[in-house]
């Protein structure tokens, strides 16, 4: 009865939001009656804060943390999730200024000289959970900005991202470089008709020629703004005392120094490719029929290979499923209708608290290999965020430096994608020069990024190390980075994660349903040192599994 219970209560909740009639409305109204900062000040005052003199003591005080941020973090996510959605002008308003008044609250907190003190003390005096959620919050009191200071961060990111989204281009050939049926796009978008053009053009000189003067359009524009952006940044650093934001952000996770990381992706980075302007003439000429997949019949056989490792599921409908592992329910998982496969955690699943929720996005037919290993990739991101369950909810979404949380996911995409190989079709041409030109500027940004907040202005040019051809303007590719400015110096973890979620597949000394224990559940909560040690066998420092990687893609 009590698991009924349970999963009803689960079922009513992730439903509730879609029977309002305006949802943002209802949000815009809770974001006005927010008292965090108050309750925050109520709450932990000098005498519960002095009462953190052990790891009971330190369990009861995160345990009080909890139930007074829950719901504010709650909203904050349905905030965030809603505003990635296509919203009417007046609802995006609507969750814009409530995402100001969310940032308002959590700026008051953390700038509390409470706030710093429940971090410390929790630190000091707490085990597993308790001290993890002190190790949380110290981090975002350390990295908090002042209000000026963020006010200019945000201004120049904005920006920096208008420039990008509104960047005047007139693409006017000269009669050289001038094709025939360039006038067929000419009322298109602009990055549609360069597009087409590059695909179209014979000529390389004047392919390479325009892809250059696209890529710099924002260049002036956006000049000021990384500066200002690379100024706060590494001011910020500094305070801290670290030579450079880089190594700020770096200094807990596992490689601990952007020098490591800088290694890692030179040791790995995979060979040149074509450079940028030459894809869409080889993509024309390439081979590129995909047959088409089901994915209802996909998701179907992702579900029977996951019974393998505990996952137990029922349908509630056809686009509706709560899942399990062994008799743990996970949470609920949506199916939705999109254009890429994805998955968003609507809701993270608390101990004790509340279950996770899920929306796993897919078209009906999915085109070729490459979609169904993305559509692969988002169900073991879906199985792999549901079975993470922590007592704390900031040690859910403050993942950005647990380098073990997309590891799972990514080993669990490899190890189904593999047991499902032989019923799949396999990559076209067309599709193998997406995949390897995809992962060339994946590897090229993350150097960017990581060169950007550690050494502008005297910049490296790291387009001849990944392309064919030269473009040695450094300044230009700084700011023809979009994801440079989104995702700063850890742009490099998602390669991380996928040459180490490889190596662990092809080396592990557990079986696959042993992997799957400590990786994806890791009941234990071993760090990332820990889990290596035991699904290979030996304990790894960096610069091995660095050099281990780079010995196996030789």
């Amino acid at each position: 009865m009590p698991k009924r219970i349970s999963a009803l209560t689960l079922t009513a909740s992730l439903w509730c939001t879609a029977a309002i009639a305006n949802p943002v409305s209802l949000l815009a109204e809770q974001c006005q009656q927010l008292t965090l900062a108050n309750d925050f000040a109520a709450s932990f005052d000098s005498v519960s804060l002095s009462s953190i003199q052990d790891p009971p003591s330190a369990a009861i005080q995160a345990s009080r943390f909890e139930r007074l941020t829950l719901g504010f973090n709650n909203l904050s996510s349905q905030v965030s999730l809603y505003l990635s959605e296509p919203l009417s002008r007046d609802d995006r308003d609507l969750l814009v200024n409530c995402q100001i008044r969310l940032a308002d609250e959590i700026s008051l907190v953390s700038s509390s000289e409470a706030f710093l003190k429940l971090g410390l003390r929790l630190q000091t005096y707490g085990e597993a959970d308790s001290a993890a959620l002190g190790n949380t919050l110290n981090r975002m009191a350390v990295l908090r900005l002042s209000s000026m200071d963020k006010a200019r961060l945000h201004t120049a990111e904005a920006s920096f991202m208008t420039s990008h989204k509104r960047g005047e281009f007139s693409l006017h050939p000269g009669d050289d470089c001038k094709i025939t049926d360039e006038s067929k796009s000419s009322q298109a978008q602009i990055s549609h008709r360069i597009a087409t053009y590059l695909s179209e053009q014979a000529d390389e000189n004047c392919r390479e020629n325009a892809w250059k003067a696209y890529q710099s359009r924002t260049k002036t524009s956006s000049h000021g703004a990384m500066n200002v952006i690379h100024d706060i940044r590494k001011s910020q650093a500094m305070q801290q005392g670290f030579i450079d934001y880089a190594s700020l952000v770096l200094k807990d996770t596992f490689f601990a120094s952007p020098d490591t990381a800088a290694t890692f992706l030179q040791a790995t980075r995979p060979d040149k490719t074509l450079p940028p302007w030459n894809i869409g003439r080889a993509l024309k000429q390439a081979e590129g029929t995909r047959q088409p997949i089901n994915s209802n019949w996909l998701l179907k056989a992702l579900l029977e290979e996951a019974h393998s490792f505990g996952v137990r599921v029922d349908w509630l409908s056809d686009k509706h499923l709560r899942l399990w592992l062994g008799g743990r329910l996970l949470g609920e998982l949506v199916i939705a209708t999109g254009k890429s496969p994805a998955f968003q955690l609507t809701r993270p699943g608390i101990f004790t608290r509340q279950f996770g929720q899920g929306l796993l996005i897919s078209p009906e037919e999915l085109k070729g290999r490459g979609a169904a290993d993305d559509f692969i990739h988002a169900f073991a991101r879906a199985i792999a965020s549901l079975s993470h369950t922590q007592r704390h909810y900031l040690l859910v979404r403050q993942n950005e430096y647990d380098d073990g949380r997309a590891l799972a996911a990514t080993w669990l995409a490899i190890k189904l994608g593999n047991r499902l190989n032989a019923r799949l079709p396999g990559m076209t041409p067309r599709e193998a020069i997406v995949t390897a030109h995809r992962q060339s500027q994946n590897y090229y940004r993350a150097a960017l990024a990581l060169d950007f907040y550690r050494h502008r202005p005297a910049g490296i040019d790291r387009f001849a190390e990944h392309f064919e051809g030269l473009w040695p303007d450094v300044d230009a590719q700084y700011q023809s980075a979009v994801a440079l400015v989104q995702q700063g110096p850890l742009l490099y973890r998602e390669l991380w994660q996928q040459r180490l979620s490889r190596f662990i597949a092809t080396h592990q000394q557990p079986s696959d349903e042993q992997a799957f224990e400590l990786l994806l559940v890791n009941p234990d909560q071993h760090s990332l040192s820990l889990q290596l040690t035991s699904l290979l066998g030996r304990s790894y420092t960096a610069e091995e599994l660095i050099r281990s990687i780079a010995d196996d893609l030789r």
